[in-house]
């Protein structure tokens, strides 16, 4: 399974509660983009820009070796995910190189996943805030 993650956040454990709270808005402190990493497992694989495809979303390698936040030691790392797809070997050998494209399943959607180690843990929708990703959390 492939994650398709939008950021992860370095979260102190006695903040937590309020980045999953019920009606939170959460400035995620990046622009507004289209890149995006997925992962394998808790590993990044590669970088990829976010397009559209017949109502569903794209995906444009842009790089095999995306940049990865190191998370803060003794913090929590809070993953925002737009979904997950299977792909098989080929496929994946495929996506590695620039410019190569993909039509998921996953619908044209603002609701993302909170994770935590892979575990889900939440969902809210993707606003904009000040030209700013952010979270409204549900």
């Amino acid at each position: 399974m492939v994650r398709i993650e939008l950021v992860r956040l370095s979260v102190a454990p006695q903040s937590l509660p309020s980045y999953l709270k019920s009606g939170s808005l959460i400035d995620l402190e990046i622009p507004l983009t289209s890149n995006l990493v997925m992962k394998i497992g808790d590993e990044s694989w590669i970088s990829v820009a976010l397009c559209c495809c017949d109502e569903k979303f794209a995906l444009e390698t842009v790089s095999c070796s995306p940049s990865s936040l190191n998370i803060v030691e003794g913090a929590t790392p809070l993953c925002v995910e737009l979904g997950s797809i299977s792909l098989d070997r080929t496929a994946c050998l495929e996506l590695e190189q620039p410019g190569a494209i993909l039509a998921t399943e996953l619908p044209i959607s603002d609701l993302v996943q909170l994770s935590i180690r892979g575990e889900k843990v939440g969902r809210a929708r993707l606003v904009s805030f000040e030209g700013r990703f952010a979270l409204s959390i549900f």
